[in-house]
């Protein structure tokens, strides 16, 4: 939501009239909305059936969408943006029937009228996640800045045990990537290993360079004939070789 909101200027979050104040309310749904589906791949297979690749674009998408719908209608269709948001745009990168199920009722929950009219309504069963009182732009930085670093499963409408799954993946990672970094073996074979390497790879260089010109015979061959062109190439060939 941090990164949503920076996307976010002051002109574009002040350029509805008619509902500003439900624009604003409803533009903090919509990114709880997209960032509960982003994050809710992290339970894996208890999150999707299939992991999808939701993005920005789908946000910016959406977001422009309620902008235009609550600029131009006296009362807001919430039906059509539900349509439009978790049907078409979302909803088309769904390929299972059960996800298409949990993203329709995802919008349900957000996207609704209620989320307007009722005071710190409710977004899930924890008490960290509500709807902050309507105010400028930064003050909703601000709420999002005072949520919980670390999201709680209760967070997406699952079970306290479904974070068990997220924690075993992220451990296997974590050791993964430390037995990949370490040394296969001891450090003195390793120290050895890497003292040969850099004795072939000197070796090799030395042979593909060009033989080492001898300045004190090519003197000696130069003032051998001392005509004025012979002075003019000797003195060339100097700066050069120089």
């Amino acid at each position: 939501m941090k990164r949503l909101y920076e996307l976010i200027t002051v002109e574009q979050f002040q350029r509805v009239t008619k509902h500003d104040e439900k624009y604003r309310k409803l533009l903090f749904a919509l990114a709880f909305f997209h960032s509960i589906l982003i994050e809710r791949k992290k339970f894996l297979h208890l999150g999707w059936n299939v992991q999808y690749t939701f993005n920005n674009s789908d946000f910016q998408i959406s977001e422009n969408l309620l902008a235009i719908y609550l600029n131009s209608h006296d009362k807001t269709p919430f039906d059509a943006l539900k349509y439009l948001i978790a049907i078409v745009i979302y909803g088309g990168h769904c390929t299972d029937e059960w996800d298409m199920r949990l993203l329709q009722t995802y919008s349900d929950s957000y996207i609704r009228d209620e989320v307007v009219k009722i005071m710190y309504y409710k977004l899930s069963s924890l008490p960290y996640y509500y709807m902050p009182r309507d105010g400028i732009l930064k003050s909703y930085k601000d709420f999002i800045n005072s949520m919980p670093s670390t999201d709680h499963p209760e967070a997406f409408g699952q079970h306290s045990n479904a974070d068990v799954a997220s924690q075993i993946q992220e451990s296997k990672m974590l050791f993964d990537t430390l037995l990949a970094v370490l040394p296969q073996q001891t450090s003195a074979t390793v120290e050895k290993e890497v003292e040969e390497q850099v004795v072939k790879t000197t070796n090799e260089l030395l042979k593909s360079m060009p033989k080492q010109i001898d300045f004190e015979a090519v003197k000696k061959y130069m003032l051998v004939d001392t005509s004025p062109l012979s002075v003019v190439l000797f003195q060339e060939v100097g700066n050069r070789l120089s």
